[in-house]
C-alpha cells in the first residue's frame, strides 16, 4: 500500500498516511499560520500558504446560542415581575 512519509532532517517521521488516494508528486513548506486561521492551500505559483479566518467550532456556536437564550429567559422573567406588580 502506498504510504506518504514525512521525516525531518535527522530521519524521524512527522507525519504518515496509507492509502490508496496516494499520489507519488507532494511538496512541502513551513509556515507560521496565524491564530485564528485555518489553511485553504498553497500557491503553487508563490508558495505562499492561503489561508481563512476560522469559523466558529460547533461548541463556540452552542455557547453563544446559550447565551441569547439565557439573556431571552431574563429578559422574560423581568417583565413577568413587572406585570405582577
Amino acid at each position: 500500500m502506498k504510504t506518504l512519509i514525512v521525516y525531518d532532517y535527522n530521519g524521524n517521521t512527522a507525519f504518515t498516511m496509507q492509502g490508496t488516494e496516494i499520489k507519488d508528486n507532494y511538496s512541502c513548506i513551513v509556515a507560521d499560520i496565524e491564530d485564528g486561521k485555518e489553511i485553504v492551500s498553497v500557491d503553487v505559483v508563490t508558495g505562499q500558504v492561503i489561508t481563512k479566518d476560522k469559523g466558529p467550532t460547533e461548541l463556540e456556536k452552542l455557547q453563544s446560542e446559550n447565551e441569547e437564550l439565557t439573556d431571552k429567559v431574563i429578559e422574560l422573567t423581568a417583565q413577568n415581575l413587572e406585570n405582577a406588580e
